[in-house]
């Protein structure tokens, strides 16, 4: 695990957006915050438009790693292909469709951090971890906040 290293996750599923545009957008929001990063995309499955995207970026030189599972397996399985193959002291799961801009990644990172830390004085982490929960538990409050279903 390399100090102060972000590893961003992305699972690439069926449902998923312009994988090229959102990697540009999410990169540029993640070099903002002044740490060295590594990007990780997980195509769940055969998905020939995402692939296809990523290999072209690759060729232009982006350096990000991919992932590719040889069937649909779901999110949660894309997501600890991503954990176990990452490097990264914080990791941040990101998906592959727009739901979150990039100009929000920082604000994530920071609340992440907060939720692993148990810094209480940010009023979120205050009512919603414990120095009881694993932090794992106390992370994934960050995701039951927001708008919508999100399974992890």
């Amino acid at each position: 695990m390399s100090a102060g290293r972000i590893s961003v996750i992305v699972p690439v599923l069926q449902r998923h957006g312009d994988v090229a545009a959102l990697y540009r957008e999410y990169k540029t929001a993640v070099a903002a915050l002044g740490r060295p990063y590594e990007f990780l995309f997980v195509i769940d499955g055969p998905i020939a438009d995402a692939s296809a995207s990523l290999d072209a970026l690759q060729r232009e030189g982006e350096p990000f790693t991919v992932i590719g599972l040889t069937r649909e397996f779901g999110e949660a399985t894309a997501l600890m292909a991503g954990f176990e193959h990452s490097s990264g002291e914080i990791i941040l799961t990101l998906p592959g469709y727009s739901q979150i801009e990039g100009r929000g990644v920082e604000a994530l990172v920071a609340m992440e951090r907060a939720l692993i830390t148990r810094d209480f004085t940010v009023q979120y982490v205050a009512d919603t971890g414990s120095h009881k929960t694993p932090a794992l538990y106390n992370v994934a409050t960050l995701w039951a906040a927001l708008e919508g279903s999100l399974l992890l």
